[in-house]
């Protein structure tokens, strides 16, 4: 069956040594095939897979993903003689899906949901000791949960006020960034120096944040336990803590930094995707010096 390809490509995958992260990833795209499992190989047609695209509403992306896997699995099959041809080869998934941009009328991206000013103060104040230096520290730099989550106090440097970002934790491991963009350094507030400073000599463990069972944090444990109860108390409609990066992208181009530099901190390798996200904060922007040249009223 189909079941038992997609079963052994992942066994393989383990025996190769593949990331924890790149095998979970295949689990996950196994489980979204779900209804073609028990269909024998030599029975499987390409119009069973197109019918499986037509009718979702995922992303690209995770299709993309999904069709990438059964189809390497079932390379296994010609190998094994059961087929001659692989069914989902050659599947443009583009021709399948209707074209929904996330990206409206007005430039603006739906997933794009930043903080305000205000919103960002009642939620540092709400927050205390340890949770109140993780959330001042995720507005100040822009960094992923992560990220945070692996940071270590060799990566902080209260002299220069930067931190430095070198590896995140995925699916409980530790890895290098999963690109030379993405080691980086930030520069932090005083604010941000001084409850880092606090956090370092609490313990002498090698990790900047610990949780109160004295391990290193599991981010989803953090945005399921703490950070939705932290918006509650301070009385700031949900957001999933990546909206902090945003948050951090969007002010900065308020203040008319470089895009370039804007990329690098963000540990893009090019501002591409900020106009992808961003792009209309950055056609506000643009359009402030010309209302000044027109004395218009911009304030």
């Amino acid at each position: 069956t189909v079941e038992d390809y997609l079963n052994l490509y992942i066994d393989k995958a383990i025996e190769r040594g593949l990331a924890n992260s790149t095998i979970t990833g295949y689990e996950k795209a196994k489980n979204g095939l779900r209804d073609l499992w028990k269909i024998p190989v030599p029975e499987l047609e390409t119009l069973n897979i197109v019918n499986l695209i037509e009718n979702s509403t995922l992303s690209r992306k995770t299709l993309s993903n999904r069709l990438s896997l059964l189809s390497s699995s079932l390379n296994r099959a010609i190998v094994d003689k059961m087929i001659k041809v692989n069914p989902a080869s050659g599947i443009r998934i583009q021709e399948y899906l209707t074209n929904k941009s996330k990206i409206n009328a007005r430039n603006i991206h739906e997933d794009v949901i930043p903080f305000t000013p205000a919103e960002t103060r009642q939620l540092i104040r709400a927050a205390e000791d340890t949770v109140k230096a993780i959330v001042a520290l995720l507005f100040d730099t822009g960094i992923r949960s992560s990220e945070w989550v692996a940071l270590k106090k060799v990566d902080v440097c209260l002299v220069s006020k930067t931190i430095s970002i070198f590896e995140a934790i995925v699916e409980g491991k530790t890895k290098a960034t999963k690109t030379k963009s993405g080691r980086r350094r930030i520069p932090i507030s005083q604010e941000v120096c001084e409850l880092l400073k606090r956090e370092m000599a609490k313990t002498g463990s090698e990790y900047v944040f610990l949780n109160s069972q004295g391990n290193v944090w599991n981010q989803d444990s953090f945005r399921k336990h703490i950070w939705k109860k932290l918006l509650s108390t301070a009385g700031v409609k949900y957001r999933y803590p990546y909206q902090t990066r945003h948050t951090f992208a969007t002010r900065l181009i308020s203040e008319g930094m470089n895009l370039w530099k804007i990329a690098k901190l963000m540990g893009h390798t090019s501002p591409n995707m900020l106009y992808t996200h961003y792009g209309n904060y950055i056609d506000a922007y643009e359009k402030i010096p010309k209302a000044k040249a027109l004395n218009l009223n911009v304030e």
